[in-house]
């Protein structure tokens, strides 16, 4: 499950503005999906350290990363990254998340793909 949540999940997670836990019942609900699907925060759980933020207004002042990706064990066990990427004309960033599985490797066919550019 991945968006834009409204709503840090950590202190270090928000710069300026108001505290997180001022967004305590959008939080708790996030924190409700969570517990329920067993699901976790792939990014903080990929980069603990690392301090980056998804929005930002424009001043700069107040920064957050409100976007993120919480996703099970199973599919944290196949994530090999995530990445927080600048995105051209919105005051969000872009979220890539990579995984790998030798179980949904497909060989490559014979032939080769063309592009339509009929349309």
């Amino acid at each position: 499950m991945g968006g834009d949540f409204n709503c840090a999940l950590q202190d270090k997670d928000k710069k300026g503005g108001n505290l997180v836990s001022k967004k305590n019942l959008v939080f708790k609900k996030i924190e409700e999906i969570m517990n329920l699907y067993n699901f976790f925060d792939i990014w903080r759980n990929l980069n603990p350290e690392t301090i980056r933020f998804t929005w930002r207004n424009k001043s700069l002042k107040i920064q957050c990363r409100l976007d993120f990706f919480l996703i099970s064990k199973y599919l944290g066990d196949l994530a090999i990254s995530c990445k927080i990427l600048n995105a051209p004309k919105t005051d969000h960033s872009a979220i890539v998340l990579h995984f790998t599985s030798d179980e949904l490797k497909q060989d490559k066919g014979p032939g080769f793909w063309k592009f339509n550019t009929l349309f």
